[in-house]
């Protein structure tokens, strides 16, 4: 499978963790520090390991990575490595991309700060993925109810009204947004409301066709979706735009909630061997 390397610096995390995570969703395998390192490991080992196993490189371009020692030192390694590869420079802002690297600004690059859901577009397109292609989902308002749903569509509404009324409680007490408060569908915005939501839903498990799907994983995608659909909308009341992430992740994974009772009760009872003990010193 094609594998990039992404060069960043560390003050752009926020940009590359949606970065990765929309890369991730489209079949692109992709590797950066910030999330590939792992405590202990040689970092510098690791680095040079993933650069050379990388066959493109996505340099990174914003007033932080100007005069970052790593971001040069990755893109020399990579170019020296691989004379021939994909070197594609991704603006964050008006930065100019050549005192970021020699020659960078040679290169064709894409333009994410003037219009990011664009960017994105055009991005896969180098990697041959249309961004989100838009499955058929159910018709009407993200927020309608379907009253004639019964037997398990009836306790999946139940469910889907729980992951609702929880995703926006932790929302409001996360960040202190009242419902109607307008909410701007900018990227940046999308990556807080995740970071917001994070914690409730981690309270569920997602299935996808059988197989478990992580939470944070099932939210990333679910968020990214929403904001791509309404993002030519500029503002929307905060509580439509979580309703509809809640509605989105219910579409597309089988949402359930986990029964913290349950696991707690297994932690508490005894083991066997302990029980059997206990048993004989009555």
């Amino acid at each position: 499978m094609a594998r990039t390397f992404i060069s960043h610096s560390h003050k752009d995390t926020y940009f590359v963790a949606l970065l990765r995570h929309v890369l991730d969703y489209h079949g692109v395998a992709a590797w950066c520090s910030s999330h590939d390192l792992v405590g202990g490991q040689d970092f510098s080992d690791e680095i040079q390991r993933a650069l050379n196993k990388a066959d493109s490189l996505l340099i990174v371009v914003s007033r932080n990575s100007i005069g970052s020692e790593w971001v040069s030192r990755e893109a020399t390694a990579f170019r020296t490595a691989h004379p021939a590869a994909r070197i594609v420079p991704i603006l964050l802002d008006d930065s100019d991309s050549q005192r970021v690297f020699d020659k960078l600004a040679q290169l064709h690059a894409v333009d994410f700060f003037t219009d990011m859901d664009l960017g994105f577009q055009r991005l896969l397109e180098v990697f041959g993925r249309q961004f989100l292609v838009k499955a058929e989902h159910r018709g009407g308002s993200s927020r309608r109810v379907h009253d004639n749903r019964r037997g398990s569509d009836r306790r999946q509404a139940i469910r889907v009204q729980r992951l609702r009324r929880g995703l926006w409680k932790e929302f409001a007490n996360k960040t202190a947004i009242e419902k109607q408060a307008p909410l701007d569908l900018t990227w940046t915005q999308c990556f807080r409301a995740v970071r917001a939501l994070l914690p409730e839903a981690k309270r569920y498990t997602f299935i996808k066709e059988g197989v478990p799907v992580p939470a944070d994983h099932a939210l990333k995608t679910a968020a990214t979706e929403i904001w791509h659909d309404l993002q030519d909308q500029g503002q929307l009341p905060a509580v439509h735009v979580v309703e509809a992430v809640a509605e989105r992740l219910e579409h597309n994974f089988d949402p359930t909630p986990i029964d913290r009772r349950k696991k707690q009760r297994r932690a508490d009872e005894p083991r066997r061997g302990e029980a059997e003990t206990a048993s004989r010193t009555r």
